[in-house]
């Protein structure tokens, strides 16, 4: 995904959500994006707002989203919407050089997810065919660049640099760079899951046994005896939440579902009896649409067996 402005202001094609913006070339910039991110890690919603004294600007549009749903807040609210059959996006026309505006995204392929688990956001360093790159304006630069990322809670920052001078400040979950007369902006943003892995449940101690990565929210959960059926009872927990309570396991696949809204998560199974034939043990798999895979849980009056669910996205 390519990242820049054209002109004045290109983030379209260029960023996440394939907009641009474009003015006169004689005026100065100040240019603020503050990205709220989501508690999965790699979807988002952005608030971008541009002032200059420029008479007029627009933004671009990919083309095929619409603008009354693809923007949940646009200011002015006077504006002219264009169709460009012969570009890659239609444009958005405003009458003055200042403007606002808000929507949801995901970073896709500008999120990268190692074997550690820390997330790697990079945006583009392929120049264009005038040769600037990553954020960018054009002829004369930026006299003020704001790039803002605002943490959820389960998440902390890392490491972070960017290719320009300017100062950065951390406040929480909160960090912001200042860039002055700067251009060809080029950010390496590192952070990762804050580990919440519980010690124990209902004063029972917790192994988690392996880490089992998904690609989507929504998962599917089964459930079963596959040995011979000796009458354990068995209850079964996602994080915070029981899904089952006191149900007795089958060679019948009992189905559940359940949708992540964080990216660490932790199933557990919780032995309320151990059965003819101790410990208590049940067939698991989850299924998050692309791959199902499958694994063994046991428990006993001393101990709860557990995985993680790490949600990674597509």
């Amino acid at each position: 995904m390519r990242y820049g402005y054209i002109l004045l202001l290109l983030l379209g094609i260029i960023l996440f959500n394939n907009q641009s913006v474009e003015a006169q070339e004689t005026a100065e910039v100040v240019n603020e994006r503050i990205m709220y991110i989501k508690p999965d890690g790699v979807n988002y919603m952005q608030y971008w707002t541009q002032r200059s004294n420029y008479l007029s600007c627009w933004v671009g549009l990919e083309k095929g989203l619409d603008v009354e749903t693809h923007y949940e807040y646009i200011q002015p609210k006077d504006y002219i919407f264009q169709e460009n059959p012969d570009e890659a996006f239609n444009q958005l026309h405003f009458d003055q050089g200042s403007f606002a505006l808000m929507w949801r995204g995901n970073f896709g392929k500008n999120v990268y997810i190692d074997e550690e688990g820390v997330y790697t956001f990079r945006n583009d360093s392929i120049p264009d065919s005038q040769g600037y790159y990553g954020f960018y304006s054009r002829p004369n630069g930026f006299k003020e660049f704001v790039y803002v990322w605002v943490l959820p809670d389960n998440f902390e920052f890392v490491s972070y640099n960017c290719s320009q001078e300017g100062e950065w400040v951390k406040k929480g979950s909160t960090l912001s760079y200042y860039g002055r007369g700067q251009n060809n902006l080029l950010f390496t943003i590192r952070y990762q899951p804050i580990e919440n892995v519980p010690s124990e449940v209902e004063g029972r101690a917790v192994n988690i046994t392996r880490t089992i990565k998904v690609k989507h929210p929504n998962i599917k959960i089964m459930v079963w005896d596959d040995n011979e059926e000796d009458g354990d009872i068995i209850s079964l927990r996602v994080n915070d939440q029981w899904l089952l309570q006191n149900m007795s396991l089958k060679n019948k696949k009992s189905q559940l579902h359940y949708q992540l809204s964080k990216s660490e998560n932790y199933l557990l199974l919780h032995a309320i009896n151990l059965g003819k034939i101790p410990p208590n043990t049940a067939a698991v798999t989850i299924d998050d649409g692309e791959l199902i895979q499958r694994f063994v849980l046991s428990a006993n009056f001393g101990e709860s067996q557990g995985v993680k669910i790490q949600y990674v996205g597509e």
